[in-house]
């Protein structure tokens, strides 16, 4: 489109903002005396879904562009970032820290009390996740063959053969 989504760093901060082609200033999205990072439009580009440390921890937050309005996914001591959108805007996948290395969980945004899904558990890192265009596979990075590679998940297969590496 005619307008880019920039994170930028000022004064030891990361904050958001639109630039538009047109020669408009930049407009900020974000402030405060913390970062807001990795941040990801949703389908529909009427969100950001993005990673912030503002409540002292690493969460995932949604910002709704029309309203400014901010609301808190995640709620953990854990890192959590890297979010990534569904097609129908359902759900996002991110990366979040379980005390050993980082997984990938999903979260369902039509459902504020449910508890995230763990899509993978393994010793070794799973990262980076994207969606399929259909919305029933996640792809990631993970290092457990040793080497980092990209991987499959096939969310309508409950058992272990629902990965693949690519």
């Amino acid at each position: 489109g005619e307008v880019a989504l920039l994170s930028m760093e000022e004064n030891g901060y990361a904050h958001f903002f639109i630039y538009s082609r047109d020669g408009q200033p930049l407009l900020r999205l974000t402030d405060g005396n913390w970062s807001d990072v990795a941040p990801s439009l949703s389908p529909d580009e009427k969100q950001i879904a993005f990673a912030s440390d503002r409540s002292g921890y690493w969460d995932i937050y949604l910002l709704t562009l029309v309203t400014g309005e901010i609301r808190q996914i995640t709620n953990t001591p854990a890192y959590d970032s890297a979010p990534t959108w569904s097609p129908d805007s359902q759900f996002l996948a991110y990366e979040t820290y379980d005390g050993n290395d980082l997984e990938i969980a999903v979260s369902q945004l039509t459902a504020a009390d449910a508890a995230p899904i763990l899509l993978t558990d393994d010793p070794a890192a799973d990262t980076s996740p994207a969606w399929s265009p259909q919305g029933r596979k996640i792809v990631f990075v993970s290092n457990r063959s040793g080497d980092p590679e990209i991987w499959l998940a096939d969310l309508d297969r409950p058992d272990e053969g629902r990965f693949t590496n690519l």
